[in-house]
């Protein structure tokens, strides 16, 4: 995965940190509360990462203290409030983050995902392909393979299918985008497109995913490709022993 926003701990900033005010009298200048509301919100990124709600509550607000402005901030209580289940209120803090940068990617991307939880689908793929499109965007692989995903549960498979390759253009090697567009080939019995992509996501990493070995070997049998199918197999046996899906191959060793 790439870096998020303002994933950078600096070190000695432990009274930046803490928003608390020096003996001077003088008022402090607006980068020096720019820069410590980001490091909050930092902060609260990493306290939201470890389940610590409190704390992240308390890392953001100080950010919005110090920086009304800080789309971060709104981003961040946002996805709390999601988790607290509190959909208005996080609805409210992205459309607010949008009113100070209405094309900030990564906050056209958090609200697009949101919208299609929320059941509002075409809302939200709107807003990802919005995102995607973005040329300030580091990381448009991951808005169009969100894209892709939010069409899939509208049954558009042509649309998530482009959404999909769209996202592959700017990283061939995608592990999210790979698996939902070999999952949609499989579906629509192109196996040879499935295999192609599911043999390239088994061979990123040293220790592929339980699930994709199991399609993986599944879609080489359907393609008569037996040996392929014994030494991906063998991996998954190696790998995952207990999982349901070395058992489910043991039981089906072969077509």
């Amino acid at each position: 995965m790439k870096p998020t926003r303002g994933l950078l701990v600096l070190a000695g900033l432990a009274c930046a940190l803490a928003g608390c005010v020096t003996e001077s009298s003088a008022p402090r200048p607006t980068v020096h509360l720019r820069t410590a509301a980001r490091d909050n919100v930092t902060m609260g990124m990493i306290y939201l990462r470890r389940r610590e709600r409190t704390l992240a509550m308390h890392s953001f607000e100080r950010a919005l203290k110090l920086d009304p402005r800080s789309v971060g901030a709104h981003d961040g209580l946002a996805l709390l409030n999601v988790e607290l289940g509190r959909n208005s209120i996080a609805n409210q803090l992205y459309r607010q983050a949008l009113s100070i940068r209405p094309r900030d990617p990564l906050t056209l991307n958090a609200y697009g995902v949101f919208l299609c939880h929320t059941n509002q689908i075409r809302k939200g793929v709107a807003y990802l392909l919005q995102a995607g499109r973005t040329a300030s965007y580091l990381t448009p692989e991951v808005a169009y393979t969100n894209a892709g995903i939010c069409e899939l549960r509208l049954h558009e498979a042509g649309a998530a299918r482009r959404s999909l390759r769209r996202a592959l253009s700017f990283d061939h090697n995608y592990p999210p985008a790979l698996w939902q567009l070999a999952k949609i080939e499989r579906q629509a019995h192109h196996l040879h497109r499935a295999a192609r992509h599911l043999l390239q996501l088994a061979d990123l990493g040293p220790r592929p995913a339980p699930e994709v070995l199991w399609l993986l070997i599944r879609t080489e049998w359907a393609l008569g490709a037996g040996q392929v199918a014994r030494r991906y197999g063998a991996i998954l046996l190696r790998d995952y022993p207990g999982s349901p899906e070395a058992l489910a191959f043991l039981r089906h060793p072969g077509p």
